[in-house]
């Protein structure tokens, strides 16, 4: 068994739980919530952190490269430039891999096998009912006496005030009250569609429609929607998706034909 061969655990460091099977690039998705994505250990230092840092540029996602129980570099993802070593990683609640993909190619040697394997395990045994929430202020905040007099009402098409069209995109764009009566005085900051800059590091699609942990404005609901980072999770290089179809086609042909 390669588990036996490549003991896989938790350790505590300062308080939070550290995944051991180092290395692996943990990407925030939403508080308390990260994508992991395992490295080989046979990788290089600065290979690993040339990575991590275009990994987070691609993702614009704030990215951690765990090297060890204490190595733990920060890439801010709208300034992976800016990198940090930290004492800790990331407190987190919910953990999943395999979902965003990597900007280079990861060969699976039999210690990368391993880890992938013993994770899987452990990732069953941690997935639970619980709900996955965004952010439930929209980013936002409440707005100030001043912010409430200079963003009251609406324009003539029933648009928020503080909101504008872009010019390339079409869509709604600026601060502006959230005009649901349940977000009432709440300032949020909402983007259009080229504001989106949630890349896919391995095909560049974006990830979403939309800027993920963010807002973005419907004219038909006349409503703020916050967009979190999890809705990334569904996203599938184009040239992935059509080789899934094959694969599914084969798969019900194979069955047809026993039947």
């Amino acid at each position: 068994m390669y588990s036996d061969m490549f003991p896989f655990d938790f350790v505590s460091i300062k308080g939070v739980d550290v995944l051991t099977g180092f290395p692996y690039l943990m990407t925030y998705i939403v508080r308390s919530f990260y994508h992991l994505t395992f490295l080989p250990a046979t990788w290089c230092r600065h290979f690993l952190f040339k990575l991590a840092k275009l990994q987070a540029a691609q993702n614009k996602l704030d990215t951690f490269l765990v090297l060890n129980e204490m190595t733990f570099i920060y890439f801010p993802g709208r300034n992976s430039n800016n990198h940090r070593f930290l004492k800790k990683p990331p407190a987190w609640g919910k953990l999943v891999s395999d979902r965003l993909q990597p900007v280079y190619p990861i060969p699976e040697d039999l210690d990368l096998k391993a880890r992938k394997e013993e994770w899987q395990r452990i990732e069953e045994d941690l997935i639970d009912d619980d709900f996955i929430f965004g952010d439930p202020t929209k980013g936002g905040r409440q707005a100030t006496p001043k912010d409430l007099e200079q963003l009251k009402g609406f324009n003539e098409d029933g648009v928020p005030t503080g909101l504008y069209k872009c010019n390339q995109c079409g869509f709604y764009k600026g601060t502006c009250l959230d005009p649901s009566p349940c977000f009432q005085g709440l300032k949020v900051k909402v983007h259009c569609r080229c504001e989106n800059d949630n890349k896919c590091a391995r095909c560049g699609q974006p990830l979403s429609q939309f800027r993920l942990n963010a807002n973005y404005y419907d004219e038909k609901t006349r409503s703020i929607w916050y967009v979190p980072g999890f809705t990334a999770l569904n996203h599938v290089c184009p040239d992935l998706s059509k080789k899934r179809i094959i694969q599914r086609i084969i798969k019900k042909r194979e069955v047809k034909d026993e039947d």
